[in-house]
């Protein structure tokens, strides 16, 4: 998992501050292993993900009507984004692909 704020600061004269590019870049530089999936949180631009094939995804920000505090967001989408991969792997196999 990665942020906006990281890409534009540390990144961004390699990834031209592009989230697509950064995938494409963190993948190829770090060798992710077979497995791995990278998420970055693009704050009202939504999230950006790259699976284990390279393939990249994109979901639009939920706006909902009125924004009170955004503290904890991207926590709490990181959260959500475990849950749902708990859901659909398990915590069996997500734990023997972590060890492989």
């Amino acid at each position: 998992f990665s942020a906006k704020n990281f890409v534009n600061e540390v990144a961004a004269p390699k990834a031209s501050k592009d989230p697509k590019k950064f995938l494409s870049l963190a993948r190829e530089t770090y060798k992710f292993s077979e497995i791995a999936c990278i998420v970055l949180t693009w704050g009202t631009e939504g999230a950006y993900a790259s699976d284990c094939y390279g393939n990249i995804y994109h979901q639009d920000a939920y706006r909902p009507p009125q924004v009170r505090d955004t503290v904890g967001a991207g926590d709490t989408f990181i959260v959500a984004f475990i849950h749902e991969a708990l859901k659909l792997f398990g915590s069996k196999d997500i734990i023997a692909g972590d060890s492989r």
